[in-house]
């Protein structure tokens, strides 16, 4: 099944703008918009898993949200910040790599 990037895309931009740009421009933190993107770009691992490719342009929003999470490091507890860093860091290589978040149990034997 053909599924159109495009409009992922452009949801996409528009929670990373409401996420990034307050974080960036203000130095705000908002924890809501935070967890509104994280549930997108979850869902963008399942929508997106079989596909052969996917747009640079999604893979460009979530680097984009990586470094304004890096860039606010120091004004915000490190600890927790690295922990959502993180967090993100393995959605998108979930992408990258055809895989869902959270399908994966660590320590546990995928069977193919």
């Amino acid at each position: 099944m053909m599924i159109n990037q495009n409009d992922l895309l452009l949801n996409l931009k528009n929670k990373t703008t409401d996420f990034a740009y307050p974080l960036t421009l203000e130095g705000v933190f908002l924890e809501d918009k935070y967890e509104d993107l994280l549930s997108f770009v979850i869902i963008l691992t399942t929508q997106l898993k079989d596909e052969d490719y996917i747009l640079k342009g999604i893979l460009i929003e979530l680097r984009l949200t990586i470094s304004a999470m890096e860039n606010f490091q120091g004004r915000y507890q490190k600890d927790k910040i690295e922990n959502k860093i993180s967090k993100v860091e393995k959605i998108f290589g979930c992408l990258v790599s055809g895989e869902v978040y959270g399908d994966r149990v660590p320590g546990v034997p995928r069977i193919i």
